[in-house]
């Protein structure tokens, strides 16, 4: 029978080793989570490198609590290390208001963006938000053939509508426009090999139509998926560069968040302006999880395009929320 002593030291041995194994669990989570967080920096080498870039937010926020942790256990060569991506992420978010910037003209047009999510049958929500915010019009992804029925409702008051044809929409995930205001030039093509329809069309609200470009490319979860994504952003950097005095709009879910390097090259390729440098980081995507949002819709303006305001929607089932923005169009110098 062991005695006190033994019994004593046998419960110090116990903690000793479950110090040791939470010590060890805690070196190699912080090991994981310092390559994840340095991995991204390298997303143009390899398509699983660049979906590492896309949780800077998340990093902030673990990296504030190891930081802490690793504080209180005087570990200081590892807290160092942790300080250090702390403000590596920091600084990606810097550009990032924590408030919106307050408007400074009356705006004079309003556009929303939503991606339905084809399993979506809350199709009373979507209708019901268009109708709470009455945009000038509207760029949805994810439009199946069932959505195209389910929103035939708004052909009154939408009368100008970009759409895929009912066999395109059975077939693949499709972007579509409804507007009030007339769409000249209006067309969907893919710009690359393998992706899917892009919807361009001159949306005519006022005196020099808007020139709006609403892709959704593919997702890139794999080789093939990343190169095709890359190479329409690329493309419609292009179509951009080539209207350099025309009021220009880029409208939709890129499956790509502002941190990739994929989105660096692109708006540095197309002198486009990404609306959340003016009111904040604005996680539209998946609705369901909290800690995992990361903001992949987007809308990207030239410098004749003026955005007021830009906001999320309600959740109307989707997996995704509705991007608003009200804009103005400067005339032309």
């Amino acid at each position: 029978m062991p005695t006190a002593s033994e019994e004593l030291q046998s419960s110090v041995n116990r903690r000793v080793r479950w110090g040791e194994l939470c010590r060890a669990a805690l070196d190699l989570g912080l090991c994981l989570f310092f390559v994840a967080a340095v991995a991204g920096y390298l997303g143009r080498l390899h398509h699983l490198l660049e979906l590492t870039s896309h949780f800077r937010l998340q990093y902030t926020a673990l990296a504030a609590l190891f930081l802490l942790m690793l504080l209180a256990w005087r570990r200081w060569y590892l807290a160092a290390v942790c300080g250090g991506v702390l403000l590596a992420n920091l600084a990606a978010l810097a550009p990032y208001p924590l408030a919106a910037a307050s408007p400074s003209v009356t705006p004079k047009h309003r556009a929303l963006l939503l991606n339905l999510y084809v399993l979506n049958p809350h199709h009373e929500r979507v209708r019901q938000l268009v109708k709470d915010n009455d945009p000038d019009f509207i760029v949805f992804s994810e439009l199946s053939a069932a959505w195209m029925a389910a929103l035939e409702p708004l052909h009154e008051q939408y009368a100008h509508r970009l759409l895929p044809s009912a066999h395109e929409a059975q077939e693949e995930i499709q972007v579509g426009v409804y507007s009030k205001r007339p769409l000249r030039d209006a067309r969907r093509e893919p710009l690359v090999e393998l992706a899917r329809p892009c919807a361009i069309a001159r949306v005519d609200l006022g005196p020099e139509p808007l020139l709006l470009i609403s892709p959704h490319p593919r997702i890139p979860l794999s080789a093939m998926g990343w190169h095709c994504r890359n190479a329409e952003l690329q493309a419609i950097a292009d179509l951009a560069i080539f209207q350099p005095a025309a009021p220009v709009m880029v409208l939709g879910d890129l499956n790509v968040t502002c941190f990739s390097p994929a989105f660096s090259d692109f708006v540095r390729r197309s002198g486009l302006r990404d609306s959340q440098l003016d009111f904040g980081l604005q996680c539209s995507w998946p609705t369901d999880h909290f800690f995992l949002r990361i903001p992949i819709d987007h809308c990207l303006t030239s410098h004749r395009v003026v955005v007021q305001r830009r906001w999320l929607g309600p959740n109307v089932g989707s997996d995704h929320f509705p991007v608003l923005v009200d804009f103005s169009i400067r005339p032309a110098e």
